[in-house]
């Protein structure tokens, strides 16, 4: 349905086209009926999910130092940061930057990194680390009883960007 096949897979140093790898998300999450599966998917991870990505996590002394290294790691799979760090007064966005067609995020994409970025923060964190609002450029979905338990925090749609802000003082905490 995405226009990849069995032998895209083969080459374990292969990459799959972005605009399928994009579309791949939407045809998974109807294939399972799953409205929600970025945050599904983002329940998943633990500290150790992402190789390189968890080692330079595991070797920062603050959650500003992990999104930094990570950002600078992220260069190596592709041309723009995951993460854009935003401090103003007593608080601090992580934002996704605006890099898809149109300037909007693929839905579960988007909800699957913002979700990864507070998965990562809460166990790198503990419970010292706290949300205030969560941030979404897309729609809302039927249902957002899901993502208010999932963050902790108050979510919005149809924002100017996506992401989620915390207190600066987090940002070097260890």
């Amino acid at each position: 349905q995405v226009g990849l096949s069995p032998a895209d897979f083969q080459d374990p140093d292969g990459r799959i086209d972005g605009a399928a790898s994009l579309r791949l998300w939407d045809v998974t999450a109807a294939a399972l009926e799953d409205p929600q599966l970025g945050l599904h998917v983002a329940s998943l991870v633990t500290k150790d999910s992402f190789d390189v990505v968890s080692q330079v996590a595991a070797v920062s002394r603050t959650f500003r130092e992990v999104g930094e290294r990570i950002n600078r790691y992220y260069a190596l799979v592709s041309p723009v940061p995951l993460y854009e760090l935003r401090e103003s007064g007593d608080w601090a966005w992580w934002v996704m930057p605006k890099v898809f067609p149109g300037g909007f995020c693929v839905r579960h994409l988007c909800e699957f990194t913002v979700a990864v970025g507070w998965v990562y923060a809460r166990q790198w964190g503990g419970e010292l680390c706290q949300l205030r609002q969560v941030h979404f450029d897309h729609a809302a979905p039927v249902n957002t009883d899901e993502y208010q338990v999932f963050f902790d925090a108050p979510v919005h749609f149809q924002q100017e960007d996506s992401g989620f802000e915390l207190p600066r003082s987090q940002l070097d905490s260890p």
